[in-house]
């Protein structure tokens, strides 16, 4: 298995523009280098330097979309560059790109219907074999919590798509798909620079909707600029596991991050796992077949209460960091 990481800021806050894949059997990381790049005519060849923007894999390609970096003089076909105001050398844009992993090469995808506006930290998630939704993030405007749907099949932006209720607006939070191809919302900073409590589950047959849910712990699951990774565990359940973030503000200072790794489930919970936990409250002498699987679930319930003490957060020093309205 390998995983792609799009680099997109380095120490002393510098952007990136670089593409780094990780073989997860050897644990050895090589640079994507582009052996060419597919352009029309003045247009750039590559996506420009940027941080905060977001990634999908279809059909053996990356495609990235959006972010915020230094300014962007020639733009893509029916895309924007938006400076901020209080510095017009940086921005955010709304490019989308497409890297083919087998000819290892740059293209810009002309897409028709609405493109969403420039923006970064927003999120960018597969939600069917040729579908990916895109929520949130924060423009030049501020934070936002509109939907846009892109069908890969026809090029074609949906949105921006009207619900009857939906989350507020947020950026840094993450958007995580589950078993039954609906996507979950949990976290980020709102528009008052506060971590979010509410979790969401995003439908999108036979129309988007939104639905409120409460899945995990509120204090567990408010976090802002972390990760959701979901594991398939059965056609009626998803294992999700959250680890880092900050339940502050992480613009203020001496604000901390979570060292923990929350664990929860969506759907339903596979019997293997209900009988664990009932094993690890009333003992397990008479199971010693499944002694080591007692006790590593016993390790992980320790870890998991104390980290969430929040004194074993860890303080963040800003050091030479300061805010960006790019957040």
């Amino acid at each position: 298995m390998k995983l792609i990481k799009l680099s997109t800021i380095i120490p002393r806050r510098e952007f990136s523009n670089k593409l780094y894949e990780l073989n997860t059997e050897t644990l050895e990381w090589r640079r994507l280098r582009p052996d060419h790049v597919v352009r029309q005519r003045d247009e750039p060849d590559r996506p420009s330097i940027r941080d905060k923007a977001a990634m999908v894999h279809y059909n053996n390609a990356l495609w990235v979309f959006a972010g915020w970096g230094t300014r962007i003089d020639i733009t893509q076909h029916n895309s924007r560059f938006m400076p901020d105001s209080s510095h017009e050398f940086v921005g955010w844009n709304n490019e989308l790109w497409r890297f083919d992993l087998g000819t290892m090469s740059w293209s810009a995808p002309r897409c028709s219907g609405v493109t969403p506006s420039p923006r970064a930290a927003h999120t960018f998630t597969m939600c069917s074999k040729n579908r990916a939704v895109l929520f949130g993030g924060r423009t030049r405007e501020g934070r936002v919590c509109d939907l846009y749907i892109l069908h890969f099949d026809t090029l074609h932006w949906e949105g921006p798509i009207a619900t009857d209720i939906g989350p507020e607006p947020r950026s840094l939070h993450t958007c995580t798909l589950l078993h039954d191809d609906k996507v979950l919302l949990l976290g980020g900073m709102n528009s008052k620079g506060d971590s979010v409590l509410a979790q969401w589950v995003l439908s999108t047959d036979p129309k988007p909707a939104w639905t409120k849910v409460s899945l995990c712990d509120e204090r567990a699951c408010a976090r802002t600029w972390h990760t959701t990774v979901a594991h398939p565990v059965s056609r009626d359940c998803t294992e999700l596991l959250v680890f880092g973030g900050s339940p502050d503000n992480i613009w203020l200072p001496d604000h901390k991050y979570w060292a923990n790794m929350t664990r929860f489930f969506y759907g339903v919970k596979p019997l293997f796992e209900l009988c664990l936990d009932c094993l690890c409250s009333h003992g397990e002498e008479n199971c010693p077949e499944f002694a080591e699987d007692i006790s590593t679930r016993k390790r992980l319930l320790a870890a998991q209460a104390e980290a969430s003490d929040a004194e074993t957060m860890k303080v963040f020093e800003m050091d030479n960091m300061r805010p960006t309205s790019a957040s």
